[in-house]
């Protein structure tokens, strides 16, 4: 895999972490910093933005097919983050989105 394309990839994982942190974490009783539990915060608006833009602007520069199974495996990646790191998913969702401009 190319950079762009890890780039693409964390990129959308971790707009979806970002996204659905609130409601896995509800369900299991977890504690939510104010910044995910606001829906018009500025991080969830940058989630929004970051897994709708890298899904859009992929298919420009990828395959389509990679895109669509890039799609799938980033929704299976971020519950499988979201269930290893359970309250920290928070900071490892921050950190994930800050590496893949690094990669960029």
């Amino acid at each position: 895999m190319t950079t762009l394309e890890w780039f693409f990839l964390l990129l959308f994982t971790a707009g979806i972490t970002i996204i659905s942190y609130k409601g896995y974490a509800v369900r299991k009783g977890w504690p939510i910093g104010n910044m995910y539990y606001s829906d018009s915060s500025i991080l969830k608006i940058i989630g929004i933005l970051s897994m709708a833009s890298s899904l859009i602007i992929a298919f420009f520069y990828i395959k389509w097919y990679f895109v669509i199974g890039g799609a799938i495996l980033s929704w299976l990646i971020s519950g499988a983050i979201t269930a290893l790191f359970r309250v920290n998913t928070q900071y490892v969702a921050i950190i994930m989105l800050l590496l893949s401009f690094i990669l960029l």
